[in-house]
């Protein structure tokens, strides 16, 4: 289920992907005039001197701008909890063989511990042994 869930993930991170290079692509210029007219519409409204008719045209042109960007923020918020999902189930996925590797380390480093420890042990029996084969003659 999980993975069949990423899959799903992963093909609509692709997909959502090309929708956005589409819309990039397709609105190239438009926007850069929309960014133009929305700066200056935002400007006119800081203008306290600014007459009730245009302060009232600058806001429908605002609002027309909101309704206009509801959709596709819906899709832009859509397209980032998949691309979070997806991250954290690779994160997860890695994080466990991170785990994993980290478990076997320790297991490795304890063996290693406790094979020098014998070491040392019979290192102390054989000095001993000499030691008394030493007193005896």
């Amino acid at each position: 289920l999980l993975v069949e869930r990423c899959a799903h993930l992963a093909q609509l991170l692709s997909t959502s992907a090309d929708f956005a290079k589409l819309v990039e692509d397709h609105d190239g210029e438009a926007q850069v005039e929309r960014q133009k007219r929305l700066e200056a519409a935002a400007l006119a409204l800081a203008d306290p001197n600014l007459p009730k008719s245009k302060r009232r045209m600058v806001t429908a042109l605002l609002e027309a701008e909101r309704r206009r960007q509801a959709p596709l923020l819906q899709v832009w918020e859509g397209w980032s909890m998949a691309q979070a999902d997806y991250q954290s189930f690779i994160y997860r996925k890695d994080g466990h063989k991170y785990a994993k590797w980290l478990r076997a380390q320790r297991k490795e480093q304890k063996a290693q511990e406790q094979k020098a420890q014998a070491v040392k042990e019979a290192e102390a029996k054989r000095i001993k042994a000499a030691e008394k084969k030493l007193q005896k003659a």
